[in-house]
């Protein structure tokens, strides 16, 4: 679902500009090649995004050493993540943690991240991000910073997990590449 979210509001708000934006989706469970969930699909079409075609992937080394990000819904997809990222230097954060930092960003109007590319602004957010990491400086308790997998549960948990990631991840695009068109 959030890489459907994220194509969506790339799509809908950054397709006339001159930035690329790779989006991919990967998972721990290994669940490889599987159609996402007919609770997924709906949630999604309430949204009038379609990832009816969408297959899953497990996430793998190459994959995470291919990304200047990786986002996660859970700290222990974060643990996963990072072991297996090894020695390469890749940030992966929790979405919503990843979100706040956006939010400290943006308040400080005198960084110029409108003067700058998306690299440059996500450098600054992934170092904000670090800072307030190593320093545990994050507002909420480390469970209100998790996304919970809705796999198996009614649509309305489908429906409150897209409500959740579609703000996070539309607050970290317009971070990353401007205000939405």
């Amino acid at each position: 679902m959030a890489e459907g979210i994220a194509r969506a509001a790339i799509e809908r708000n950054y397709s006339e500009g001159p930035v690329s934006v790779e989006v991919a989706s990967a998972g721990i469970a290994g669940l490889d090649g599987e159609d996402p969930t007919s609770e997924a699909v709906r949630a999604m079409e309430e949204r009038g995004i379609d990832i009816g075609e969408c297959e899953a992937q497990t996430v793998s080394r190459s994959l995470t050493a291919e990304s200047d990000l990786v986002m996660v819904m859970e700290e222990r997809q974060k643990a996963h993540v990072s072991a297996l990222a090894g020695s390469a230097v890749v940030p992966v954060f929790l979405l919503l943690k990843l979100a706040e930092a956006v939010q400290v960003v943006l308040k400080a109007e005198d960084l110029g991240l409108d003067q700058v590319g998306p690299l440059e602004s996500l450098e600054s957010v992934v170092s904000v991000a670090t800072v307030m990491e190593r320093n545990d400086s994050w507002e909420l308790p480390l469970h209100q910073y998790e996304v919970a997998d809705p796999m198996g549960m009614p649509l309305e948990w489908y429906m409150r997990a897209a409500d959740i990631m579609e703000v996070a991840i539309g607050d970290i695009l317009r971070c990353l590449l401007g205000p939405f068109a």
